[in-house]
C-alpha cells in the first residue's frame, strides 16, 4: 500500500513548470512576422515566473525597464530562466546582458505575464549576446 500511496504522489506532481518539457508562457506574437526596424536596445535580461505558467522577461537599461513582446514560437524555459527561439535554441539567458533589435511599442498598457507596473514595451526583432 505505501508503494502505491508513493506512486500516486508521484503522478500528481508532475514535473515543475518551465522544465525542458513544459515552457512558461510568454508575451508572444500570435503568428509570424518579420519585424525589421532598426531600433536597438541593451542591457540586462531579468524575468519573473509567476505561479498561473506565465513569465514575464524585461530587459533594464540604465534605471529603466522595458518588458519584452518576443516572435511567434519563443518560450521560456528552466533555471536559470532562459528564452528560447522557435526553433528551440537559447537566445538569452536571465541574469545575462543582450542586445535586442527592434522597436519601442506605443500605445501599450500590458502584456501577457507581465505586472502592470511596466509602462515600457519592446517589440523583439531580433536578439544578440552582448
Amino acid at each position: 500500500m505505501a508503494g502505491l500511496l508513493a506512486c500516486v504522489e508521484v503522478l500528481s506532481c508532475g514535473s515543475p513548470q518551465g522544465a525542458s518539457g513544459s515552457p512558461y508562457r510568454i508575451a508572444t506574437a500570435p503568428s509570424p512576422y518579420a519585424y525589421s526596424a532598426e531600433a536597438r536596445a541593451e542591457g540586462q535580461l531579468n524575468g519573473q515566473v509567476n505561479g498561473d505558467g506565465t513569465a514575464c522577461l524585461w530587459i533594464t537599461m540604465n534605471t529603466s525597464d522595458m518588458a519584452l513582446y518576443w516572435p511567434y514560437g519563443y518560450s521560456a524555459h528552466g533555471h536559470p530562466l532562459a528564452v528560447y527561439d522557435n526553433e528551440g535554441t537559447k537566445v538569452a539567458e536571465v541574469g545575462n546582458q543582450i542586445i535586442v533589435g527592434g522597436a519601442r511599442a506605443s500605445g501599450w498598457t500590458s502584456i501577457l505575464g507581465c505586472p502592470d507596473r511596466f509602462k515600457s514595451f519592446w517589440v523583439v526583432g531580433q536578439v544578440s549576446k552582448q
